[in-house]
């Protein structure tokens, strides 16, 4: 890509350069064009090269020149504020997923716990130490019953 954004800019540079000019006024108005064309080649724009590319050797109001990198860039623009809507809705998807997780669940049982004056992690804690107890007498039973 590197090579044809540089390809177009010296393509650009030879049609558009101001000693190319027939008069004082060809001679500006390739001014302004070689001044775009720098400008975009510097921020390695090939969608603004391109434009320039398309725009005839004719046109004489600078305005007129502006119109192709203006459409350009309320495409980026557009094409940018449709790429954000997108991530705004995939970060909505994940911010609803994460309210539903069970990581929330557990931290509102935790709050509305800790507002009653309880300690949920040390009841979980005691729930999960008597299961693993009652694990274990069952496992030391079906142990004595194979003996």
């Amino acid at each position: 890509k590197d090579r044809n954004i540089k390809d177009l800019y010296r393509r650009l540079a030879r049609m558009y350069h101001p000693d190319m000019a027939d008069n004082e006024a060809d001679r500006q108005h390739r001014n302004r064009l070689m001044a775009m064309i720098n400008e975009a080649y510097a921020q390695q724009d090939f969608d603004a090269l391109q434009a320039l590319a398309e725009t005839t050797q004719d046109i004489s109001q600078s305005d007129d020149i502006q119109l192709p990198l203006n459409v350009l860039k309320m495409r980026k623009l557009q094409q940018y504020s449709a790429d954000l809507a997108v991530r705004i809705m995939d970060l909505k998807a994940q911010h609803t997923e994460l309210m539903h997780s069970p990581m929330m669940t557990l931290k509102i049982q935790w709050k509305l716990a800790r507002i009653k004056g309880r300690d949920l992690l040390q009841e979980m804690f005691h729930d999960f130490q008597t299961e693993y107890e009652t694990l274990l007498k069952k496992l030391d039973t079906l142990r004595n019953a194979i003996d």
